[in-house]
């Protein structure tokens, strides 16, 4: 079911048992408010603590209130009258006024939110690759270490403490300690 073209719908939620005359004043309130705030057609319902729909059939036709800016006249037309379906106004609403209307909120487009979540994904999922395939490596490695060790005793040691010597090296250097060689490097790196 298409609503309106563009819509702004505000639900009103009342925790508290309210006079559905005052449920009708406040929905009122709040499309004056908002109607001045963003100039679009916008549709406001009310509903109880249950989100059950508040009944207003009793003083209104409908329990929705409907409302635009008429762009000719500049009046507000809001109306308890339209059925949901409707449409309210007859002028068609352009990317440009709905970009201008929203100019000074931050916003994303569903094409550039789907787009980074893409690339998120895409990144977490290359991360995963990359830690998927250290772990079959140093697990290939441990089974090479202990098929050593039943060959060679001294081999088997060599190799073990290799397999420690590596990532211990490993996570010196990301925290910033350098053997002197590498420091060596470095200095003939900055120099060019």
């Amino acid at each position: 079911m298409q609503l309106l073209q563009i819509c702004n719908i505000f639900e009103l939620v009342f925790t508290e048992t309210i006079n559905v005359v005052e449920v009708a004043k406040l929905m009122e309130k709040e499309f004056d408010k908002w109607i001045s705030k963003y100039p679009l057609p916008i549709m406001v319902v009310s509903y109880d603590k249950k989100e059950d729909k508040i009944s207003l059939k009793n003083i209104k036709k409908r329990n929705e209130l409907f409302g635009y800016i008429d762009k000719e006249t500049g009046n507000i037309k809001k109306t308890w009258n339209k059925k949901t379906g409707d449409s309210l106004s007859k002028e068609k609403i352009t990317d440009d006024y709905i970009n201008n209307v929203y100019k000074d909120l931050s916003y994303e487009k569903r094409e550039e939110k789907e787009k980074n979540r893409d690339e998120w994904l895409k990144e977490k999922k290359s991360v995963k690759k990359f830690s998927d395939y250290i772990s079959f490596f140093w697990l290939a490695l441990t089974i090479l270490i202990l098929f050593l060790v039943f060959q060679n005793y001294y081999v088997g040691i060599i190799a073990f403490i290799y397999s420690l010597y590596k990532p211990i090296r490993t996570f010196l250097k990301y925290k910033g300690f350098k053997t002197s060689r590498e420091k060596k490097e470095q200095k003939k790196l900055k120099k060019f």
